[in-house]
């Protein structure tokens, strides 16, 4: 959904950059959404039992995009892996769990 969001917000903020002939709002919007999607696609990653550092994989010329993508697709690891218990099978309700210590 994430991505989704930003290949529609990339076109239209293309758009406007072309139409005032200005290009430093797509990289302003690239700056801002850096971080955060960088969090979400690490996050996926520790969902399906990988390292961060896997994003490095989408370097390897187009082999590399392909795997990543894949590994993205596919289902997360079921139960409890290095990274944590699994969000899609957790027994809890995470917003009750705030402030209060992991025991996995």
């Amino acid at each position: 959904m994430f991505i989704l969001f930003n290949l529609i917000a990339y076109a239209i903020l293309g758009g406007l950059s072309i139409a005032i002939d200005n290009f430093y709002l797509i990289g302003a919007y690239a700056l801002a959404t850096l971080l955060p999607m960088l969090g979400v696609l690490v996050r996926r990653l520790h969902d399906c039992g990988k390292s961060g550092w896997f994003i490095l994989v989408r370097f390897i010329p187009i082999i590399g995009t392909i795997w990543l993508f894949i590994i993205l697709v596919s289902e997360g690891v079921h139960g409890i892996n290095e990274y944590g218990p699994d969000p899609k099978g957790s027994p809890y309700d995470e917003l009750d769990q705030i402030g209060q210590a992991d025991d996995y």
